[in-house]
């Protein structure tokens, strides 16, 4: 399924559970999972090699014109997934809670600051992770020229922050990953959605067909896709309510 996996929760925990009843394999693209300086972090977190989390952001501000939106109408309408959360910010939202997650709290605000169109194009929200450490979202289609999405962590060890295909800082007591030179990663989407590259794509389409032959769990399953959406609801509705949501009470 394209990202996201459903614009409801229910949706989403509808296509798991159908998924499970009759045996089919589900997976969402995901794909910045698998570029290489992502997922060489996540074995380094979970090998305890970059120390604990204490603050972790993520950043997406981009730049779309109105001729964008003119170009498909669902870009513009909120229920139909088009807002900067939903549309833009969905990859680094599911990659800050692959690392960090699960988000137990969520505080946000929403608005349409440079468009005239229902869904929102200016998100800002803050979390709260399960092991304690804070976090800061904040995504946008309405400021130019657009720059490239960023995911920072902060931790008891130093700081890494990575961007698009590259890693921006290193300032840790543990040796960078080990990029080779045919791992580059995607251009940026920054003004230009045409020019996200798509070697993700395909690293990610075959893990979906090696999963559909081997009749075993893709690397990113439709339950990785469901607790994004779950995540990206929770935002939504903190900043439609001005309450503090927990995605785990959400139905």
């Amino acid at each position: 399924v394209e990202k996201p996996l459903a614009l409801t929760v229910a949706d989403a925990e509808r296509i798991v559970a159908m998924a499970r009843d009759q045996g089919r394999v589900v997976s969402v693209i995901s794909q910045r999972r698998l570029e290489p300086e992502y997922a060489a972090v996540k074995a380094m977190l979970e090998a305890g090699q970059l120390g604990r989390v204490r603050l972790a952001t993520t950043h997406v501000h981009w730049w779309r014109d109105d001729a964008y939106y003119a170009a498909a109408p669902w870009r513009s309408q909120m229920d139909a997934g088009g807002g900067s959360v939903m549309n833009q910010g969905v990859h680094n939202i599911d990659l800050l809670n692959w690392l960090c997650g699960p988000v137990t709290q969520v505080t946000a605000q929403y608005a349409t600051l440079g468009h005239d169109m229902d869904a929102e194009d200016t998100t800002v929200a803050t979390v709260q992770f399960d092991g304690g450490a804070l976090g800061l979202i904040s995504t946008s289609t309405a400021t130019p020229p657009g720059s490239p999405a960023t995911v920072t962590l902060h931790t008891d060890r130093g700081t890494v922050e990575l961007g698009q295909g590259e890693v921006l800082r290193w300032d840790i007591d543990a040796p960078p990953p080990a990029l080779g030179e045919d791992e580059a990663g995607p251009a940026s989407g920054a003004a230009d959605p045409a020019a996200i590259g798509v070697a993700g794509h395909v690293a990610q389409w075959r893990d979906i067909l090696t999963a559909i032959t081997d009749r075993c769990e893709p690397q990113i399953t439709g339950r990785d896709g469901a607790d994004t959406v779950r995540l990206m609801c929770a935002i939504y509705e903190a900043a439609r309510t001005g309450r503090a949501v927990q995605p785990g009470e959400l139905s």
